[in-house]
């Protein structure tokens, strides 16, 4: 049976619900395109926002470990291993001795703009 809810005032519903649509829109073009999961697409932001390092007008990849990614998404670290592997597999992330940087810059930027319509 289908109810009213009274909403806080301050709660815009209709407004988080056109976000909450612009994000399902991006991760299914990023699912259509890069033929990314969902968990994949998590992984792939993480260890572009952990791994991308700025100096005033120069940008740096640093390497970062599974743990670390494991951590930023409280997810096993066996979890973000296996999704890292088709990361690797579609060459949008590389290893170092280190850990793993996004090797597809432009990808990671471009799914960035497209969920918050940059």
């Amino acid at each position: 049976m289908w109810g009213s809810v009274v909403l806080d005032s301050g709660a815009d519903l209709r407004a988080l619900s056109e976000r909450a649509y612009h994000l399902l829109c991006s991760l299914a073009q990023a699912r259509s395109v890069q033929g990314l999961s969902a968990e994949e697409i998590s992984v792939f932001l993480a260890i572009g926002y952990l791994s991308i390092a700025y100096s005033g007008n120069f940008i740096a990849l640093k390497p970062i470990t599974y743990r670390e990614v494991s951590t930023q998404l409280a997810v096993p670290k066996a979890t973000v291993r296996r999704k890292a592997i088709r990361l690797l597999d579609k060459k949008l992330i590389s290893t170092t001795g280190r850990g793993v940087v996004i090797s597809d810059i432009r990808a990671w930027s471009s799914l960035i703009a497209n969920i918050f319509h940059v």
